[in-house]
C-alpha cells in the first residue's frame, strides 16, 4: 500500500508516508481505517510525502476531504519536495483551518523543518494551557488569623 503509518512514542509524533500514485479513493478509506481504529486525532502527525509520488487528487477533492475531516485541534505537518503536491497541501492546510476547532497546520519542504514547527506550536500550546497546580492567592480561601 503506498499510505503507511506508525507511532513514535519517544516523540508521542503519529507518522503517515505516502509513496508511489495516490488517489482521493485510496486517502479516503485510510482515514476511515484509521478512524476506525480509533488513530484519528490523537497525537500530532507528521505526513510525508516521498518525492515520487504521484498525486491523482484534485484541488476540489482536497478541498472536499479538508471539509469533511473532523475537526481536530492537534498538530499537523505536512512535508513534500515536489511543488506541485507542496501546492495542493498547501490547499488543504488553508481549507482545514478555516473550520472551527482545527489546530495548527504546515506544509513544509523537509522533514527538519516540519519538526520544528511541531516543536515550536508544541512550546506554544504549553504556553497557553493554564496551569492547575498554581492558583492565584485571590482564588484562595480566607484564613482567620
Amino acid at each position: 500500500m503506498p499510505i503507511r503509518s506508525w507511532l513514535d512514542e519517544e516523540f508521542d509524533l503519529f507518522n503517515i508516508a505516502i509513496e508511489g500514485t495516490i488517489t482521493h479513493e485510496m486517502v479516503s478509506a485510510f482515514v476511515e481505517l484509521l478512524r476506525l481504529e480509533g488513530r484519528i486525532g490523537r497525537h500530532d502527525t507528521i505526513v510525508e510525502v516521498a518525492g515520487d509520488t504521484a498525486s491523482a487528487i484534485s484541488y476540489e477533492q482536497v478541498q472536499s476531504l479538508a471539509r469533511h475531516l473532523p475537526s481536530n485541534p492537534l498538530i499537523v505537518a505536512f512535508v513534500s519536495g515536489r511543488t506541485d503536491l507542496f501546492g495542493v497541501l498547501r490547499m488543504y492546510e488553508a481549507v482545514s483551518e478555516l473550520k472551527s476547532g482545527t489546530g495548527p497546520r504546515g506544509v513544509f519542504h523537509t522533514r527538519e523543518e516540519a519538526l520544528i514547527w511541531i516543536e515550536t506550536e508544541r512550546v506554544k500550546r504549553l504556553a497557553e494551557t493554564p496551569d492547575s497546580s498554581k492558583t492565584n492567592e485571590r482564588d484562595q480561601p480566607e484564613h482567620p488569623s
